[in-house]
């Protein structure tokens, strides 16, 4: 079943929902099409296989990145540490969408038609209660003044998570738009997420009193 699974992602991805054809998946799977049809009903179920699993996925990653983090969430909150937490948030985000690449072609077309699949609900779904982890850090961060009281969270979240996949999927328009910069290249990704993560940290974290004093203090 992995191999139709397998085969049927890359069909979904190259043509989307309604150009795929189960006799392509079939010859690429190298299974009989009749018992895709007995494993899955029809292509609807079949597309509905493939997005289900790259869904469980990301919510894998996003699992081992919130574990990994659960020990910094738990500590007291220093504007070092949540520096700390934010660049590494972003820095997973980027890398996530490095290592899946195809699975994001593929949520494309899924993007195309309002996230209808990708949106059901299951009873296994973590990543809501993954993300409160998340958010319950950077609102007590926000209330001890490590992160400006005008920051949305949940919108300072959604960036994070989005503006990563936002250039992968432009790169090419970019390179036709501003040919003179290497777009869809890794020193270009690298220098995005390093800026992405200026502009974000510069932008949320209150200056420094201290730097400020000592700043005001160099005037005179």
């Amino acid at each position: 079943m992995n191999a139709i699974l397998l085969a049927a992602e890359q069909v979904f991805m190259r043509a989307g929902f309604a150009g795929a054809r189960i006799d392509t998946i079939a010859a690429e799977s190298g299974y009989n099409k009749s018992l895709i049809f007995q494993y899955f009903g029809d292509k609807e179920g079949l597309y509905k296989a493939v997005i289900h699993r790259i869904k469980k996925e990301i919510e894998l990653d996003l699992e081992k990145f919130c574990n990994y983090a659960l020990e910094w969430f738990a500590q007291e909150c220093s504007r070092e540490h949540v520096t700390k937490v934010i660049r590494e948030a972003i820095i997973f985000s980027f890398s996530f969408s490095d290592r899946y690449p195809n699975i994001f072609r593929l949520l494309l077309w899924e993007a195309a038609e309002g996230w209808t699949v990708y949106k059901e609900r299951s009873a296994t779904d973590t990543s809501p209660k993954l993300l409160e982890q998340f958010i319950e850090y950077l609102e007590r961060s926000q209330a001890e003044g490590y992160i400006a009281s005008h920051i949305n969270i949940t919108i300072l979240i959604a960036y994070i998570l989005s503006v990563p996949i936002s250039f992968r999927f432009n790169a090419a328009r970019l390179q036709m738009l501003l040919p003179d910069f290497p777009w869809n290249t890794n020193d270009a990704n690298d220098l995005a997420r390093e800026q992405f993560i200026t502009i974000i940290l510069q932008s949320i974290i209150p200056p420094d009193p201290s730097d400020t004093e000592h700043t005001l203090g160099s005037d005179f």
